[in-house]
This record gives C-alpha cells, sequence and structure tokens, in this order.
C-alpha cells in the first residue's frame, strides 16, 4: 500500500521472458486457439460477492457517452471514415441482448497487456482489472491479437457463443479500439500517442471488416 516512504500502491510480481504482442510480429493463425483456450478457462462463473467494475463487463450502453466523446476527440483527424464505421459496430452491439452471466473476466486484455515469445502465447499480464462480468469484454481480444481469417481457430478453441455475444464482443473491440485513438502522451496529451493510434487504427480495420458470427 501506499506510504510516506513511496505514495503509491506497488506489488512484486514474476517475470516473464517476451515481448509484448504490441510491439512483436503478427502471430501465426494457429495461435488463435490457444487465446480461445486460455479464455475458454478463464471465463467460469463468479462468486456472487465478485464486486463489479463500471468501465469493464457491465452492459455496453454504459460505455455509450464515451464512445461518442472518443469518436469526436480532437486527436482523430484522418482517421473519420474509421471511426464512423466503428461506432456502426458498436452501435450494433447496443441492438443486441444484454448479457446476463458473471463470469470471470480480466477486462483489459489488449496487446499492451499480452506476451508473447518466438511467435507464441505466453503470458497475459496487468489483471487490476479483474472482474466478473460479461464474458465479451475479453472476448474483444480477438479482434486486436488476429485478422478474421484467423477467428474460427478461436472459436473452435472457446466453444459456442450467441450471435448476440458476437456482437456485443465485437463493439467492446471498436470501443476499445476506438479509445486508443484518443491517447494523447502522457506528459503531453494534446499530442497523439502515434504508437496507441496505430494500434487502435490496425485493430478498428479487423473490427469494420465484413465478418459474420461463427
Amino acid at each position: 500500500m501506499p506510504s510516506a516512504q513511496f505514495p503509491w500502491p506497488w506489488s512484486v510480481v514474476p517475470w516473464f521472458e517476451g515481448d509484448i504482442a504490441a510491439l512483436a510480429p503478427p502471430l501465426p493463425a494457429r495461435e488463435a486457439r490457444v487465446l480461445g483456450a486460455f479464455l475458454a478457462a478463464l471465463h467460469v462463473p463468479a462468486p456472487e460477492d465478485v464486486a463489479p467494475n463500471p468501465a469493464r463487463g457491465g452492459p455496453l450502453a454504459l460505455r455509450e457517452a464515451a464512445v461518442a466523446a472518443w469518436a469526436q476527440g480532437p486527436l482523430t483527424s484522418g482517421d473519420e471514415a474509421l471511426i464512423s464505421e466503428a461506432v456502426d459496430v458498436f452501435n450494433a452491439g447496443l441492438l443486441a441482448a444484454t448479457g446476463t452471466e458473471r463470469v470471470w473476466i480480466h477486462g483489459d486484455l489488449h496487446p499492451r497487456n499480452v506476451l508473447v515469445s518466438q511467435g507464441h502465447l505466453c503470458a497475459v499480464l496487468d489483471w487490476g482489472d479483474v472482474t466478473a462480468g460479461d464474458a465479451a469484454t475479453d472476448l474483444a481480444a480477438l479482434w486486436w491479437l488476429f485478422d478474421p481469417d484467423a477467428h474460427s481457430h478461436f472459436w473452435a478453441a472457446y466453444g459456442p457463443v450467441s450471435p448476440a455475444m458476437w456482437h456485443r464482443a465485437r463493439a467492446w473491440a471498436a470501443l476499445f479500439g476506438l479509445s486508443f485513438l484518443s491517447f494523447g502522451l502522457p506528459d503531453d496529451p494534446a499530442t497523439p500517442d502515434t504508437q496507441a493510434h496505430e494500434l487502435g487504427r490496425r485493430q478498428l480495420r479487423r473490427v469494420v471488416a465484413e465478418q459474420g458470427p461463427p
């Protein structure tokens, strides 16, 4: 816990060899099965006393205002067409049935929190947002990490989902990609974080590509 000697929370954690997926070469399609098996193992019913996270795992409608703000943000010049298509995907998710299951979710599963070693997924980092809620939040990682032509490998390992779940997952992917397009530099918020923006563009191109539920 924070103290007079060090004023922030801190922890001692294991070390994993590898590179974050955001900086590593694209993963081969076979690794989508690894991600699917990992999330299938994680997404089991959570105890009733697990605290919800208001920003993760809840109804998409709770994030509608944030998506609108990101889509019209000051750092999005040049990405208007992509953003418009992504907002359409998010809106389609709003029309899907709301998830009612409460399973364990990571909550922040993007390429800066996934570790890769020699072309293989090897670790998932930063569990600070872990909570109980809609699995669709984590399923958005599929668009972060893989092109649509690899998605069948993921679903073969994860298992069947309803069309509503798929649309919510794709909507969460649109939400996360749009959030990355809003990132400014930590010491200069008015200047775009170009690495984050490129990650967001790459992901949103996958999100808006022609595709449908498995």
